[in-house]
C-alpha cells in the first residue's frame, strides 16, 4: 500500500479487470453509461434516519431517499459483518453464497459483483471497509485461519501469499481499506500510524471494537478518524479519480465506487461536538416487553450474566447502568451523524464535478445493533433491531430508463421485502447487463428497478412477482442459544431458534410488524386460533424452503416437515465454494483426561458431591474401558446455561446439573426446564463454550448467579467457587469432547466415579 497525505491506495490487477480493459478497449468520455456509487455503513439500524424517526437529524442520508426512494422492509439476511459482505458480493441467499454466520468471506466466487462490472468496463474502486481478508508479511491470514471451521495452511499460501501488503480484491481494480480489525495493517492503520507514530485505537482507550459503552474521539484533530478518513478518500475520487485509477484507459469511464464507512460499528466514538448536538428526548425510545403482558419474551435477556450485564464490555445483553446506556446510545447515533456530514460533503463533490446527474446511489448497512432494545446489544438477532437496515436508492436525473418514469422523488416502498442480495443485480440492471449472470449461475437477488417501472403487479421482476418473503438466519453467535432461522414479509415475522426443543417456549416466535414493529408481543405464546395457525403456516413455509433447499440431510428438517433442533454452529452450508476454507486438519489425538469411554451407570441424585478424581497414564487414548462422569453444555431460555450429567434424567424434572452447596462447594442439582432459566445453584457458563480436541483452550467454568469461578486448590479433590481470577491456573478447565472437565490430570466427577 502507499501512503502519501490523506490518501492509501492498494491496486489490484486481477485478470478479469485486465480482460475488462481488453474487451472494452478505448472507454472514453463518449462512454455516456450512469456511474454507479455503492455507498453503506456497518451496524446502523433501520430506525437512525430522520426520515423514519424524526426527532433525529440525518438531512444527507435522508437527501438519497427524498430524491429517490425509500425501502420501509429493508433487511440483511444473515446480520453480521462477513455473511451480510458475502451477499453483497454475490447476490445470493445465505445456503446459497453458502455463510451461514460470520466466518471467512471465500477468497473468490463464480460471479461477483465488482468482477463483473469490470468485465464491462467499469473502474472498480472499494474505499472503507471490505471485509474480505488482508495479506501482509507481518499480519496473515486472519480471516482465514479463525475461521469457525479452521483451514490448512495450504490453502493459506494460495490465496493470501505472503510479502504482500492487500486486501483479498473480489474484482476491485484498486482498494484504500480500514476493516476495523485492531491486528490488521491496512491503509488506514498504515496512513494513521505515519501521521501519529501510534495505532489507531489510541483514538478509544476505554473502548474496543465490540464494546457497549461510547466515549468521544480522543484526538482534537476530526480527519485522523476513520470516518472523515473514508468520507475524505470519496470525496478525492470524485473530485480527480485520475489518482486512483491507475490504469489511464479506465480513467474516462464509467467508475464504480464503493464507499463502506465502519462506524457506527463499535467503538462508539464521534467527535464531542456530535455528542453535545443530540439530547436524551433526541434519541428513539428503548423498547421492552411489559413483563405483565402473558405475550412477553425479552425478561431473561435482562439477566447479568454468561457473557451478558455492564461488567463485560463486549456484552450482547443485559442491563445496563441508565446513564452509561443513554451516553452509548447518544455516542453511536453521533457516529451517524459524523458519517452524514461526510455524505454532504460527497454530494457537494459530485454537484461541483457534475457527475450527480449521472450517477446512481445506493445505501445500505450491513446490519443492526441492539442499542439496549429487548436488553440487546451489538449484532447477530432475528430481531428488527438487528436485521432490518436502512434501505434507499436514488436514480441520476439524466437517466433515460422509461421505466423511471413512474415514479416520484420521494417514494416509500411499504410492502415489498428488499435485502442485500437485490444490490448486485440491481447495479448491472441500472449498467445495462441485466442479462449479464450466467444461466446456471443462482442469482437469488432480483433489481429493484422492476420494483420502480410502476407496474402493481412488479411483473417486470424475475418470475413475474417480487419475492412473497424473506429468509433470514444466522448460526450459533455468542453462546449456542442464539442460532436461529427467520421468514418476514413486511407484515408477519417468523423465527425459530434452533437450540431449542419443541417443549420450549422459544423454540418459536411470530411477530405481528404492522400492529407491533417493535416486537413487543410474541404471538407463539398466544391460544388465539386465529394466532395457532398463523405460526403454523410460517412453520409449514420454513419447513418446504428447508425441503427444497435440500437441507435434510444435513439436519434442518425431517422426511415429514419437522424443523429440527440444531445444537451444533453450521457456519457454512455444502454451497460455500471449494477454493474456500476446507474443513479442516484431522484432530489431532485426544489426551487421555479428555475420554470418557461410558457413562456411568450408578445412580446419581441431587446433592450429591461434585469431587475430582485423578486421570493418569500416558497420551493419546484412554486409561481404561471404566465409565466415567460427564457433562453436557445444556442451554436455557434467554441465553442461560447448564452443565448437565450424561446419561441421567430424561425429563426436565430429572435431568441433574452441577450446582452449588451451602459452603460454596459443588453438588448435584435439577437442571429445570430448557424453556426458563435455570435455579441460580445450577447455572454455569464456560467461558469460550469450546469443547477440546478441536480448541484445547483452557477457560473459566463460571457459575452465573455469582460471578465465581470453580477453582481447585492444589491439595484439594473438592472443587470449590472462589473469586475469579484470569491468572488463577487452578480456575483453568479443558472441557472433553466427550464432555469431561479436566486440568493437570483431575478430572470433575461425582461421588466415588471416575
Amino acid at each position: 500500500a502507499r501512503v502519501d497525505g490523506i490518501m492509501s491506495v492498494t491496486v489490484m490487477w486481477g485478470a478479469a479487470v485486465l480482460v475488462a480493459c481488453a474487451v472494452v478497449a478505448g472507454a472514453d468520455a463518449a462512454d455516456k453509461r450512469p456511474n454507479l456509487l455503492f455507498m453503506m455503513s456497518d451496524q446502523q439500524r433501520h430506525d437512525t434516519l430522520g426520515i423514519v424517526t424524526p426527532s433525529l437529524s440525518t438531512p444527507n442520508l435522508d437527501r438519497i431517499a427524498k430524491e429517490g426512494a425509500l425501502f420501509k422492509w429493508g433487511y440483511t439476511s444473515t446480520p453480521t459483518c462477513t455473511p451480510a459482505r458475502a451477499a453483497i458480493l454475490t447476490g445470493q441467499s445465505p445456503w446459497n453464497h453458502g455463510m451461514l454466520g460470520a466466518g471467512a468471506v471465500a477468497p473468490h466466487y463464480p460471479f461477483e459483483m465488482p468482477t463483473a462490472l469490470a468485465s464491462i468496463g467499469y473502474s472498480t474502486t472499494s474505499i472503507g471497509k471490505d471485509h474480505f481478508g488482508w495479506v501482509d508479511a507481518t499480519y496473515g491470514r486472519t480471516e482465514c485461519d479463525s475461521s469457525v471451521e479452521g483451514a490448512a495452511g495450504e490453502w493459506c499460501d494460495v490465496f493470501f501469499p505472503p510479502n504482500k501488503g492487500h486486501g483479498v480484491p473480489h474484482g476491485y481494480g484498486q482498494t484504500s481499506l480500514y476493516d476495523g480489525l485492531v491486528s490488521e495493517p491496512d491503509d488506514y492503520h498504515q496512513w494513521f500510524k505515519a501521521a501519529k507514530g501510534v495505532e489507531p485505537e489510541t483514538g478509544w482507550p476505554e473502548l474496543d471494537m465490540n464494546s457497549w459503552k461510547g466515549e468521544a474521539y480522543a484526538y482534537a484533530n476530526e480527519s485522523l478518524h476513520p470516518t472523515a478518513w473514508v468520507g475524505n478518500q470519496a470525496v478525492n475520487f470524485i473530485n480527480d479519480r485520475a489518482q486512483y485509477i491507475i490504469n489511464a484507459s479506465l480513467r474516462a469511464a464509467p467508475w464504480f465506487l464503493k464507499v463502506s464507512f465502519h462506524r457506527p460499528h463499535s467503538p462508539y466514538d464521534p467527535p464531542q461536538r456530535f455528542i453535545d448536538d443530540i439530547s436524551a428526548s433526541d434519541l428513539r425510545p428503548v423498547y421492552t416487553c411489559d413483563p405483565a403482558d402473558p405475550l412477553a419474551w425479552d425478561a431473561i435477556f435482562a439477566n447479568n450474566s454468561n457473557g451478558c450485564g455492564p461488567k463485560d464490555l463486549d456484552a450482547w445483553c443485559g442491563t445496563m447502568p441508565a446513564n452509561e446506556s443513554e451516553f452509548a446510545r447518544r455516542c453511536y447515533q453521533g457516529s451517524i451523524s459524523f458519517i452524514d456530514e461526510w455524505v454532504g460533503k460527497i454530494f457537494d463533490a459530485l454537484t461541483a464535478t457534475k457527475q450527480l446527474e449521472n450517477t446512481w446511489i445506493i445505501w445500505t448497512a450491513d446490519h443492526g445493533d441492539g442499542q439496549s432494545d429487548h436488553f440487546h446489544w451489538r449484532k447477530g438477532f432475528p430481531y428488527e433491531f438487528s436485521s432490518h437496515v436502512p434501505f434507499m436508492i436514488r436514480w441520476p436525473e439524466g437517466s433515460t430508463d422509461p421505466r423511471l418514469a413512474a415514479w416520484s422523488r420521494g417514494s416509500v416502498f411499504d410492502k415489498q421485502v428488499v435485502e442485500l442480495r437485490d444490490i448486485f443485480p440491481t447495479f448491472l440492471d441500472a449498467a445495462g447487463a441485466s442479462n449479464l449472470p450466467p444461466a446456471d449461475y443462482q442469482m437469488d437477488g432480483d433489481s429493484l428497478l422492476c420494483l420502480l417501472s410502476g407496474d402493481p403487479g412488479h411483473k417486470a421482476c424475475r418470475g413475474g412477482a417480487w419475492r412473497p418473503w424473506l429468509d433470514l438466519e444466522h448460526t450459533t453467535v455468542y453462546n449456542e442459544t442464539v442460532h436461529w432461522n427467520a421468514l418476514v414479509d413486511g407484515d408477519m415475522k417468523f423465527i425459530f431458534n434452533a437450540f431449542f426443543d419443541s417443549t420450549s417456549t422459544f423454540q418459536t416466535q411470530l411477530f405481528n410488524l404492522t400492529a407491533d414493529p417493535y416486537e413487543l408481543q410474541d404471538l407463539a405464546r398466544s391460544a388465539d386460533p386465529a394466532h395457532v395457525a398463523e405460526l403454523a403456516k410460517w412453520y409449514g413455509r420454513m419447513a418446504a424452503q428447508f425441503t427444497r433447499e435440500g437441507r435434510g440431510e444435513y439436519g434442518f428438517v425431517s422426511s415429514n416437515g419437522t424443523l429440527l433442533q440444531r445444537t451444533k454452529s453450521t457456519v457454512y452450508s455444502p454451497n460455500y465454494p471449494k477454493n474456500g476454507p476446507p474443513p479442516g486438519p484431522p484432530a489431532p489425538p485426544r489426551p487421555s483426561l479428555y475420554e470418557c469411554p461410558a457413562a456411568v451407570a450408578a445412580k446419581l441424585a441431587a446433592g450429591d458431591t461434585v469431587r475430582t478424581v485423578a486421570q493418569a497414564g500416558p497420551a493419546p487414548g484412554p486409561t481404561s474401558t471404566a465409565p466415567c462422569v460427564s457433562f453436557a453444555y445444556l442451554g436455557h431460555a434467554g441465553g442461560a446455561t447448564t452443565l448437565g450429567v450424561n446419561g441421567f434424567g430424561a425429563t426436565d424434572a430429572t435431568r441433574l446439573c452441577i450446582g452449588v452447596g451451602a459452603d460454596a462447594g459443588l453438588v448435584l442439582g435439577v437442571c429445570g426446564p430448557a424453556s426458563a432459566a435455570p435455579p441460580g445453584n445450577v447455572g454455569f457458563h464456560l467461558d469460550h463454550n469450546y469443547t477440546a480436541p478441536h480448541h484445547a483452550v483452557p477457560q473459566a467454568v463460571v457459575h452465573i448467579a455469582s460471578s465465581m469461578c470453580v477453582a481447585l486448590a492444589d491439595s484439594a479433590t473438592v472443587p470449590r467457587l472462589a473469586p475469579c481470577s484470569a491468572d488463577a491456573a487452578d480456575q483453568m478447565w479443558v472441557y472433553g469432547s466427550s464432555g469431561r472437565l479436566c486440568q493437570e490430570g483431575r478430572c470433575i466427577s461425582v461421588g466415588g466415579h471416575a
